[in-house]
């Protein structure tokens, strides 16, 4: 029997990056969504209770006060909870840049709490300013400032607590850790997979089937989304034109960084950044 892969839930949040729900379970309820993978960050805020999440086929429990999140391309699920809490979503593009290099490098992803009012404040303001139906120019920043607040409180709060590990990190793990930090410092000029072999070592191949098995996508996957992660960046933040956002990005050829630009993300660069600034209108 063929088996079947493991779903990949793309685009959910919308054009601004960011959904919150609070959760409020009195009974023990078993959770339903089968294993799959999102191509965004979930952080849950467990005041109280306990909920049983399976994640990269790691079964963990978190009991009482924590704090605990997901990195884009994990399989998990949660198969039994009972709590009183927040989930926060939030795509990677809006994360800021130094935020999301210590979430990618942690290798343990919960952390026990003392108190939550610090972090369910920010949240109440998440979803209060995620209400409005429209949000202009303002309330979008603001939403997305809230957002990395929460996240520079839950990076400050594991870099002053010892690390927890879920589990020794595997070789597979270890590789695909060293990839990603070897993706981060050199995107702008290493664009091939066998770049990346080179510097860990080990064949294209072995990197492209390790990552497959890890995050669900190919080595040159994850290239692209480094690479027009940081194009959107510059496409919402400055005012550089397509072809110098290329130069940025090492692409020698303008034209071709516009064509890929549309292949993987379906839209020109200016009508990205055309999209996105008229997000009020």
């Amino acid at each position: 029997m063929k088996r079947k892969k493991i779903p990949v839930h793309i685009d959910e949040l919308g054009k601004t990056g960011v959904s919150v729900e609070f959760v409020n379970t009195d009974q023990a309820e078993t959770y339903l969504l089968k294993a799959h993978r999102d191509d965004h960050y979930i952080f849950l805020l467990q005041q109280k209770g306990s909920i049983q999440v399976m994640l990269d086929f790691n079964s963990i429990t978190l009991k009482d006060a924590c704090v605990f999140f997901i990195k884009p391309g994990q399989v998990h699920y949660y198969s039994r909870r009972k709590i009183v809490g927040w989930f926060l979503a939030v795509s990677p593009a809006i994360i800021e840049k130094d935020l999301r290099n210590y979430l990618d490098k942690l290798t343990s992803q919960f952390l026990f709490l003392k108190e939550t009012r610090k972090l369910t404040t920010i949240l109440k303001l998440v979803d209060k300013t995620a209400q409005s139906p429209k949000p202009d120019n303002f309330e979008l920043k603001e939403l997305q400032s809230y957002a990395n607040a929460f996240i520079a409180i839950v990076c400050s709060s594991f870099s002053s607590s010892q690390e927890r590990s879920i589990s020794p990190q595997s070789r597979l793990s270890q590789i695909t850790t060293a990839f990603q930090q070897f993706l981060k410092k050199h995107f702008r000029t290493l664009k091939k997979p066998a770049d990346y072999a080179n510097l860990l070592c080990i064949s294209t191949s072995y990197l492209n089937e390790t990552l497959i098995k890890t995050t669900g996508f190919s080595t040159s996957y994850w290239i692209q989304q480094e690479l027009f992660l940081e194009a959107k960046r510059l496409l919402h933040h400055t005012e550089l034109t397509a072809k110098e956002i290329a130069f940025e990005l090492g692409f020698e050829d303008h034209t071709y960084f516009t064509r890929l630009f549309k292949k993987v993300n379906g839209i020109t660069p200016m009508n990205f950044r055309k999209a996105y600034r008229d997000l009020s209108n």
